[in-house]
């Protein structure tokens, strides 16, 4: 099947996508699915626990999405019960919402809440395999994880998208010095609850940070033709044109020796009098030189 084309959106919170996850092990809350929402634009991730998928239920979840981020353009769905119900489309007629549908049996087309439940699911397993019953307590916590990592599609967190800043929060551990014991017993347990979400949170944004860090280092390497670069080479450097007529102008300089390679795509370089050209250079900027030996002198 090809692609469905859907509208474009203009702005943040303009068309959402919307689906349910579930059903997951009911909590202690009673709750069994979780309502997920994606910006189609910043790709930010509203999530929210509820205990079933009647349309009432959907359709109060919509409405909580609304009164948060203001009324949308349009939202995406499925064709599930949930959403095609009276109430569902009176709850958007009466607030000026399109509704469009994705073709049946086609679940690509949401791929942004797809591609989010995975994530979701994998990311809830490590905290919820002592209690299967808190998923929700941990989701907030993920939800935030989630919207502060680089989306690979926009080059920038949903966070950023929505705020113009990166999220601001405590990445070392949270040093206690308060005796809990001395509390009462439900603020006790509720300040131990509350610092575990705190290290699950940190420890998703050192994740998050590396595994951007990791694919950006890849999508930039993987682009690059492999050069077989050794010690004494002869290479050209890509230079940034200025002044008048830049486009007149030699878009390399040197040629230069490679005094040291020091991994597959970076390397040390010298002039011909030995002098350094400045830090480690990305052999994305560099052709190879072929130069000329001198002849040897006679005696």
């Amino acid at each position: 099947m090809g692609i469905v084309s859907y509208p474009t959106p203009q702005q943040p919170f303009d068309v959402w996508q919307v689906d349910l996850l579930g059903p997951l092990p009911t909590t202690y809350r009673g709750n069994l699915y979780i309502f997920t929402a994606s910006c189609m634009f910043s790709k930010y991730l509203f999530a929210l626990a509820i205990p079933n998928k009647d349309a009432i239920t959907v359709s109060e979840a919509l409405f909580t999405l609304f009164t948060s981020f203001g009324v949308c353009h349009t939202i995406l769905s499925d064709h599930g019960t949930e959403f095609i119900a009276t109430v569902a489309k009176e709850v958007c007629r009466l607030m000026g919402i399109a509704q469009q549908f994705t073709p049946s049996f086609t679940h690509h087309c949401l791929g942004a809440c797809e591609r989010t439940h995975r994530t979701i699911e994998e990311r809830l397993t490590p905290f919820v395999e002592g209690n299967k019953r808190n998923w929700d307590v941990q989701l907030s916590s993920i939800v935030f994880a989630i919207n502060q990592s680089v989306n690979t599609s926009t080059g920038f967190s949903p966070y950023e998208v929505i705020f113009g800043s990166r999220p601001k929060f405590p990445l070392l551990p949270v040093n206690v010095k308060a005796d809990m014991n001395t509390f009462p017993t439900d603020t006790k347990d509720y300040l131990q609850s509350f610092l575990g979400r705190l290290e699950n949170i940190r420890s998703q944004v050192l994740v998050n940070s590396q595994h951007s860090k990791d694919n950006m280092n890849m999508r930039v390497n993987s682009s690059v033709h492999s050069m077989d670069l050794q010690k004494g080479d002869y290479v050209y450097l890509m230079s940034q044109p200025t002044g008048v007529a830049q486009k007149l102008q030699n878009k390399y300089t040197g040629p230069f020796i490679v005094q040291s390679v020091l991994s597959d795509h970076r390397v040390l370089l010298v002039d011909d009098s030995g002098k350094h050209q400045g830090e480690a250079v990305h052999i994305n900027r560099l052709k190879m030189a072929y130069v000329r030996q001198p002849s040897p002198q006679p005696y």
